[in-house]
């Protein structure tokens, strides 16, 4: 079943027949040559990326409840539904109620939400990378290492051989002064790479979203599925590929592969919102900055608590980190989320320099979101759907064929191998006429 809650264009019910998953995380990474040393990720995170198979420990505290038949660790009553009015409506495609399997197994009701992937409280993105050895931070985006977020101003790229205590790090030309920056398409997609051209060792990487969007001022469009109202999990859920999406449109994805990144000797720059563009899901989160440089604030509630920002795969709140007094909330429970009477259970966000958002998932997510499964170690997240110079189908004639753009079919289609199955689902077609729009029944 589904049901049309909000969107917007007259064409509404074929975009949103013909939406696409969010290909959950392709962030820049790479598997060059040995890394730094001395690098280590994020400090109290819970497999973050998933991709070493855990799980997050079962997160209760002494306000979350172990009652009920499937012990789980939120009470069905503190578990509100989720409120699609917080999304800012200038951010969304459309909205869609529909059927949805859980990945307890469970059969439930979802929301499948789709957004423009352009945040709707700012008018443009970055910057990232600095110019010169001598850009000041005013001119500068975000880098974090360890925990700590970093100002990524000239100086900064001037010293990364002593800050990561390896000469080899060189992003910038001695003799002018000009840091390396990938100013092209074609370079931004050859360092974003899993196999990071050599040619783009000692980059700093960072795209522009015009690249992948088609109108000027917008994102790439994703589509998430999240259950319209929490159901709790018995045991905390790792961390997959996404994290959720933010009521200004954006996604939250799970940690950058930081390592990977720093063994190519590049910086997958970040602007102040601790935001980036890849060539697969466009401008997306790693972090929370509300407030900070030029970054915009998230208002705090009327009680002082801090502000909600975003929604969790499994359909609780995210909340900014401190509350109106500047101080952290002293009952989290392991995935960073509690329990208060006016908002039932909530997470609050990491710092913005801890690569996460939270720790581990307290709720069930909708089958395929999130990725219990992270990306694999070095990589993207998976390769995107072959290109015909891969010696795949023509995905441009394709799209064509299906009256949907080439991003939408990428973005059915997942990572290879493909899902033709679920694709065609996605699409709202059948199997039949998907494998003919791609040419693989002649």
């Amino acid at each position: 079943m589904k049901k049309l809650i909000s969107g917007k264009g007259a064409t509404l019910a074929l975009i949103v027949s013909s939406l696409a998953i969010i290909a959950l995380v392709a962030c820049i990474g790479s598997a060059g040559p040995q890394g730094p040393s001395g690098q280590s990720g994020p400090q109290g995170t819970a497999a973050i990326d998933g991709s070493d198979g855990s799980t997050g420990s079962d997160g209760t505290t002494g306000n979350i409840s172990s009652s009920g038949s499937a012990n789980p660790l939120v009470s069905d009553a503190d578990s509100f539904p989720v409120d699609t009015t917080k999304f800012d409506l200038s951010s969304l495609v459309a909205i869609n109620e529909e059927d949805c399997t859980l990945s307890n197994g469970d059969s439930s009701n979802c929301y499948q939400i789709t957004v423009t992937g352009f945040p709707s409280d700012r008018d443009e993105l970055g910057p990232f990378c600095p110019e010169t050895i001598t850009t000041g931070a005013e001119s500068a985006g975000k880098w974090f290492d360890n925990g700590v977020l970093y100002v990524l101003t000239g100086d900064f790229v001037a010293n990364l051989d002593n800050f990561y205590n390896d000469n080899h790090w060189q992003l910038f030309d001695q003799d002018t002064g000009k840091v390396n920056i990938t100013k092209t398409q074609a370079a931004f997609e050859a360092a974003a790479r899993p196999d990071v051209d050599p040619e783009y060792n000692n980059f700093c990487v960072a795209g522009d979203i015009s690249w992948y969007s088609d109108v000027q001022g917008e994102g790439v469009e994703v589509t998430y599925l999240i259950p319209a109202k929490p159901v709790s999990r018995s045991s905390a859920g790792s961390i997959g590929r996404s994290v959720g999406i933010a009521l200004n449109g954006v996604g939250l994805d799970g940690a950058a592969p930081t390592q990977a990144i720093l063994s190519a000797y590049t910086i997958a720059a970040f602007d102040d919102c601790v935001g980036h563009i890849n060539p697969v899901a466009g401008y997306h989160y790693h972090g929370a900055n509300h407030g900070e440089d030029d970054c915009p604030a998230i208002a705090h509630e009327g009680d002082g608590h801090s502000g909600a920002f975003a929604y969790a795969l499994d359909g609780y709140v995210i909340h900014t980190m401190l509350n109106i007094n500047g101080e952290e909330e002293t009952d989290l429970d392991n995935c960073r989320g509690h329990v208060d009477t006016i908002r039932g259970y909530h997470y609050h966000a990491a710092g913005p320099g801890e690569n996460a958002f939270i720790s581990c998932f307290t709720g069930e997510i909708a089958q395929g979101f999130g990725g219990q499964q992270g990306p694999p170690p070095g990589g993207q997240g998976g390769n995107p759907p072959p290109r015909p110079q891969d010696g795949g189908p023509d995905l441009a004639k394709a799209a064509s064929i299906l009256g949907v753009t080439e991003n939408t079919l990428r973005n059915a289609l997942g990572a290879r191998p493909p899902d033709l199955t679920a694709a065609a689902k996605r699409l709202g077609i059948t199997e039949q006429v998907l494998r003919k729009a791609l040419g693989l029944d002649q």
